[in-house]
Formats: structure tokens, C-alpha cells, sequence
């Protein structure tokens, strides 16, 4: 996608598209070009014929479909910060368990993924981090093996 970004290649095949004047498609697909010297500078956008419609010109369109998908890209990125706030919480809560866990371990009194655990607090986070922790020493031995010596 970030290629077609670069490449300014796109298409207004979109259903949203087919409410949107020509004329306005026109001034889009000016000012979406890859090369600077062939894109629109802001003044010839200001003189553009869609730009410089009588308000009277403009077709009243209720956009209707755009709204919806403005409100779905809306409750995505909700969602997506919803999820990234409870990672960084689980994050968090690893590292202080680590940190704990490591203390107990230097003090003798803990047993490194055991210990872990148990700072967690939580069973089903404890559970969690214990495979964590499993998984991570797991992935550091293999990669110790396949250092070349």
C-alpha cells in the first residue's frame, strides 16, 4: 500500500466516488500526483474550476456513505487504542513483575519464572507471562545454539 501511496496510483472506483462531480474528481486527481513539478502548487488549486464554483453550482449531496465510513474508520481506531492501552498495561505489569522477579531471585528468595508469576498478581496474567517468560528464554537458547563459534 505504502508503494501506491508513493506511486500516487489510485482509482475512483469506490462507490463513495460515484456522488463526487467530476470536476472535483479532476481537482483530486491533480493534486495526487507523485512527481511535485507535475502537481498542482496552492495557487493554481485556488484557481481550479471546482474551487472557484458559485455555492449555488455545487451539487447538495447528502454523503451518506462517506459518513458511514468515516464512523467505522472511527470506532477501528477506538478499538485500536482500546487494545494498544491494554498491551501497554500487560507490558507494564511484565516488566514490574520481571523486575520483582529478578530481586527475589538475586536475594535468593524466588524462583525466577516461579516468582514472576506470583508479582503478577493475577492467575490468568501469571499463566501468561509464565509462557512468556518460557518462550523468551526458549527463543534467547536457540538463537545461543545457532551462534556460529
Amino acid at each position: 500500500m505504502f508503494e501506491q501511496i508513493k506511486a500516487a496510483a489510485y482509482s475512483f472506483n469506490d462507490p463513495v466516488w460515484d456522488s463526487i462531480s467530476a470536476p472535483a474528481r479532476d481537482l483530486v486527481s491533480k493534486i495526487l500526483v507523485a512527481d511535485p513539478a507535475r502537481r498542482l502548487k496552492a495557487a493554481e488549486i485556488l484557481r481550479h474550476p471546482w474551487m472557484t464554483m458559485d455555492d449555488d453550482a455545487i451539487p447538495d449531496v447528502a454523503l451518506t456513505a462517506t459518513r458511514d465510513q468515516l464512523r467505522r474508520f472511527q470506532a477501528r481506531k477506538r478499538l485500536k487504542k482500546a487494545i494498544n492501552g491494554i498491551r501497554s498495561t500487560i507490558r507494564m505489569k511484565l516488566l514490574l513483575a520481571a523486575k520483582t522477579a529478578a530481586a527475589a531471585e538475586r536475594s535468593g528468595a524466588g524462583a525466577g519464572a516461579g516468582a514472576l508469576a506470583t508479582a503478577a498478581g493475577s492467575s490468568g496474567l501469571a499463566n501468561a507471562m509464565l509462557t512468556v517468560a518460557r518462550a523468551t528464554k526458549e527463543r534467547e537458547e536457540a538463537a545461543r545454539i545457532a551462534e556460529p563459534t
